[in-house]
């Protein structure tokens, strides 16, 4: 995926093979099935390759696409799997004990047909996003096909930032950590200001609560989180029923 330097987006997929360092050399690998860029990876420990989201010329970059696509390393081919519940843009994947989790990244306000005079300023057209969906492969929800669930919101909204995961050894989960990017729009400065904030997700503490709030939310847990919310304290992030992010 990516752009050219016509900012147009690409489904190719370059293959580094780098056994030796001396040596390392690039072939093309299998195409992505739809052309994106502002795109973001996860591999997962089995070989196998997610990309989702991005922006594309084919619409206009007027919205980011939420579809979803795996690639098997024992096929070598990419498929569809469940899309995300929101589109999402320059936001980030995070590989960690076997699931896939999206964190953050920007929407799109959808403008079609309304005059430029009439299109507000930069941040009315951009919506940064603070929610994070996570994707377990091994599930089976839709006839063999796992689907992507809420796991509550960040401590702010964010976007074009770095993540890394952690795994503790000796448990089941793990954490995220969220490194700088941009938060939301600024009228007085007409930008989206960059942050050196460093934030940590507890994975397993946001696992725990979606669990325990999954019968009153109808299954998935998406409506007891969001009435849960979360807020700032300090300099930490508090959800209703525990604590799911650190700001460092």
């Amino acid at each position: 995926g990516g752009y050219d330097s016509e900012y147009t987006a690409l489904n190719q997929v370059t293959v580094a093979d780098m056994a030796d360092f001396d040596d390392v050399t690039y072939e093309a690998g299998s195409e992505l099935g739809t052309r994106r860029g502002d795109i973001d990876v996860a591999v997962l420990d089995d070989g196998d390759v997610y990309v989702s989201g991005g922006f594309t010329h084919e619409n206009g970059y007027e919205a980011p696409l939420n579809s979803v696509e795996k690639y098997d390393a024992t096929t070598m081919k990419w498929s569809e799997v469940d899309s995300l519940n929101e589109e999402r843009g320059d936001k980030q994947l995070v590989a960690l004990n076997g699931k896939v989790y999206a964190i953050g990244g920007e929407d799109k306000v959808d403008v079609a047909g309304v005059p430029e005079s009439e299109l507000g300023e930069l941040g009315a057209r951009s919506i940064v996003l603070d929610s994070v969906e996570v994707l377990d492969p091994t599930e089976d929800v839709h006839g063999g096909m796992a689907e992507w669930r809420s796991l509550g919101g960040m401590p702010g909204q964010l976007f074009r930032f770095a993540a890394s995961e952690w795994e503790v050894e000796g448990e089941e989960e793990g954490y995220v950590f969220a490194f700088g990017g941009q938060v939301a729009y600024e009228s007085e400065c007409e930008c989206f200001r960059t942050t050196d904030k460093v934030m940590v997700f507890d994975v397993g503490r946001a696992e725990e609560e979606l669990e325990s709030v999954g019968a009153f939310a109808g299954g998935d847990g998406s409506a007891g989180m969001a009435l849960g919310g979360s807020g700032i304290v300090g300099s930490l992030s508090f959800a209703v029923a525990g604590l799911l992010w650190f700001v460092l």
